[in-house]
């Protein structure tokens, strides 16, 4: 049975670690996937362990109700590894006590990263719909109270402003913790034998889409495979994103109205059966 994908090639620039969750269903679409990220998220440096320990500090505090926000399931990996939660090494041991004694609920971005939430045994208490800095600050705006709450955003290093704008616009208190740093990808054997199959698929024309879900990402591609290309068509994640790609002299032809990858999936399937 023909799939609606069949004979169509992608190139997926997610970070390694997210690389499968688009991958594979446009490989189930009938979809061929080459795989070049184009960022790497670093979980485990001093800044961040920094992070964790000022975190610890700030949950001692008894005379608030303290909400964890999560943007990213990628916070809540950071916090298993760096010891704050079951499964790290516990390098901030007392971290997890004040979460259980202390923090009332997290609020996070997406079913995703509620998912992730749970399984690591936190209370989830607001989940925004809407997957962006702008979705996320509206359902906490409009659900939690901020008298007598101290939120603490658990971010990566590129995180936007737009959150923590608008919650102190709000009246909120609030402190933002660095949770996983990003970087260019190691260059290795794999590596190099990833972006020599994109380099070739991109000069024969094969390539139907490439593929951003972040500013950073388009930047790195480009730093990474050059611009010696014509112009590309991409799908994008996120309006910044498909800025970002335009002004490197992309064609932007996939940007759903929601920044989800269930939604980047079913846009980037209508596009291609136009």
């Amino acid at each position: 049975m023909s799939k609606p994908l069949n004979g169509l090639v992608f190139l997926n620039t997610r970070p390694a670690e997210q690389l499968a969750s688009l991958t594979l269903p446009l490989r189930e679409l009938g979809g061929e996937v080459l795989e070049l990220p184009c960022l790497a998220l670093e979980l485990s440096t001093p800044q961040v362990a920094a992070s964790w320990l000022r975190l610890e500090t700030a949950l001692a505090e008894s005379s608030v109700k303290h909400y964890l926000v999560f943007t990213s399931a990628y916070g809540i990996k950071s916090a298993v590894v760096n010891g704050a939660l079951p499964g790290g090494r516990y390098r901030v041991p007392n971290l997890a006590v004040n979460l259980a004694v202390n923090l009332a609920a997290s609020l996070v971005i997406g079913e995703g990263t509620a998912s992730e939430a749970r399984k690591s045994g936190l209370s989830v208490e607001l989940v925004a719909e809407q997957t962006n800095s702008a979705g996320l600050a509206s359902a906490i705006i409009s659900q939690i109270d901020p008298l007598g709450s101290k939120l603490h955003l658990l971010r990566g290093e590129l995180a936007s402003p737009e959150l923590s704008q608008a919650l102190a616009e709000a009246g909120f208190g609030f402190e933002s913790y660095l949770v996983y740093e990003n970087s260019l990808p190691t260059v290795n054997a794999a590596f190099e034998a990833n972006l020599s199959r994109a380099k070739k698929a991109l000069l024969s024309g094969q390539v139907e889409l490439v593929l951003f879900s972040s500013s950073q990402a388009v930047r790195n591609f480009f730093e990474i495979v050059g611009r010696d290309f014509a112009p590309l068509k991409v799908g994008a994640i996120g309006a910044k994103t498909s800025i970002t790609a335009a002004s490197y002299g992309c064609l932007v032809e996939v940007c759903p109205g929601r920044s989800s990858l269930d939604d980047f999936v079913a846009a980037i399937r209508v596009y291609c059966q136009r």
